[in-house]
């Protein structure tokens, strides 16, 4: 059995430069109109290697096979069946570390490849190579099924009418009950029944659950909206979402945090297992949270708020210019351009809303009325987002959650703090002490982590359920698909 490891970063730029190296010298020929195809059925994408070009790269694999070949080409370079056996070893190699072994028998993955390095993107590519991530896999499968449920005729249209519930009797409930039977949220023992009974209003709970309503077992007019979005556009929103979910870090040692800005809910994940989620609020249509990645640096306990000028001159100074102790009350300072603190009772709140006052700027101190809460994650970016704890719970308890100016609110921030912290020595004691003392705290980690923040309008559940969210950015779009195909 061939024996393998992961290559290294080093080992991945390393095989790039020879591949890159065999395209500039004309071996590999990636250009419009290229046919990449296997040499024979069962063999991988042919490559004419030169001598040192195939014994760095199997160098580079070091393995008793690749051992062998090297001392082959050593011997006998110009012999044209180590071309054919080198090729076959590297690809192989490739496709174990992807756990696939039919991988290049897939004719798209061989233009990927192939496009992989026309774009100088190898390294990348061997590191998806790895192990794909948990949320792309499920949306893959999610796309396979709901292509069958498309195949076989998808689910009817439900007319509108008045709300479908438990005890009343619709000429519409058959159509109700072969809706959620397309999907799963109805068994299909119960399909038979009649009536509105117990076992339909649960499958309404469920497919209202998936579909982020208010779970009442009432089809109602944004019940029956959901209800009645064609197969194709559920299709579109799983691709859409796999692909995105696509950035998320490959590898079964993958550790990140990520923040899902459709679904407003943030992951803590550790060797590619989701061990901690949390609701959380992010940016409205008009102030959008980002999609970027980035890497959590440092926590910042008992945090200052330094207010952006949006937002204090969109609410805090208007409402400071109608409730005079309002500033004081919340533990707000001001300070004018030249960093001179601004006495909050003197200060004509009128006139900087207008215009003819002082340019002011707004922190707010720590506490319990802070903003931020009692926790802020920082990641550098050039958007100014950051994760947060909030004073203001009430946010969590809705359907949908974008309703921040940007930064993403976490439910649960002091738990995930502690999860961070804890390889650091930082137990929720040691943090509550810290927090007690009511002074900013600056924690760095000593391994920074990786924090994504994407817009999945779909996601893998449990047992191949899938869940949808609302599409608040309207991100969804044909275009957006067409530049899948």
């Amino acid at each position: 059995m061939l024996e393998h490891r992961a290559l290294s970063g080093e080992s991945r730029r390393n095989i790039r430069q020879i591949l890159l190296g065999a395209l500039l010298a004309g071996v590999i020929t990636v250009a419009p109109g290229l046919t990449v195809k296997p040499v024979q059925a069962n063999e991988p994408l042919a490559i004419s290697w030169q001598a040192a070009q195939a014994i760095s790269a199997l160098k580079i694999i070091d393995t008793t096979a690749s051992k062998e070949l090297v001392t082959r080409w050593r011997q006998s370079p110009v012999e044209a069946t180590i071309n054919s056996h080198t090729s076959t070893l590297l690809m192989k190699h490739v496709s174990d570390l992807s756990g696939n072994p039919e991988l290049w028998s897939d004719k798209i993955e061989l233009y990927k490849f192939a496009r992989a390095i026309r774009n100088n993107s190898v390294d990348q590519y061997l590191r998806a190579m790895t192990a794909p991530n948990p949320v792309a896999q499920g949306l893959k499968k999610a796309q396979i099924r709901y292509m069958e449920i498309e195949s076989t005729g998808g689910w009817p249209n439900i007319p509108a009418g008045p709300g479908l519930q438990q005890g009343l009797y619709d000429e519409r409930l058959p159509l109700l009950r072969q809706r959620l039977l397309a999907t799963g949220d109805l068994n299909i023992e119960d399909a038979g029944h009649e009536g509105f009974d117990i076992t339909l209003t649960e499958a309404v709970q469920r497919f209202q659950q998936r579909h982020s309503l208010p779970v009442d077992g009432i089809v109602g007019e944004r019940t029956l909206r959901e209800m009645n979005v064609p197969v194709h556009k559920r299709i579109a929103a799983i691709r859409l979402s796999r692909s995105r979910a696509e950035e998320l870090p490959a590898g079964s040692r993958a550790d990140y945090v990520w923040v899902n800005i459709a679904g407003a809910n943030t992951h803590l994940v550790r060797k590619q297992q989701t061990i901690w989620s949390g609701r959380s609020v992010v940016g409205k249509r008009e102030t959008r949270t980002p999609e970027m990645a980035s890497k959590i640096e440092t926590l910042v306990l008992n945090p200052y708020w330094m207010v952006p000028d949006s937002i204090a001159k969109a609410s805090l100074l208007p409402r400071a210019a109608r409730e005079p102790n309002f500033l004081a009350r919340m533990k707000y300072r001001a300070f004018d351009s030249n960093g001179r603190n601004l006495d909050l009772n003197s200060t004509d709140w009128n006139a900087v809303v207008s215009g003819n006052g002082p340019e002011v700027r707004l922190t707010q101190s720590p506490g319990p009325r802070n903003a931020l809460g009692k926790v802020k994650f920082l990641f550098p970016n050039e958007h100014a987002v950051f994760l947060h704890d909030t004073p203001s719970k009430k946010g969590f308890l809705r359907s949908r959650r974008d309703l921040s100016n940007g930064c993403v609110r976490v439910e649960g921030a002091l738990s995930l703090a502690t999860m961070l912290l804890e390889p650091q020595g930082w137990d929720r004691q040691r943090i509550d002490e810290a927090l007690e003392g009511g002074k900013p705290v600056k924690l760095t980690l000593e391994k920074p982590l990786p924090v994504h923040t994407l817009y999945l309008t779909a996601m893998p559940g449990h047992d191949g359920e899938v869940k949808f969210y609302s599409d608040s950015y309207r991100k969804d779009t044909s275009s957006a698909l067409a530049q899948l195909n």
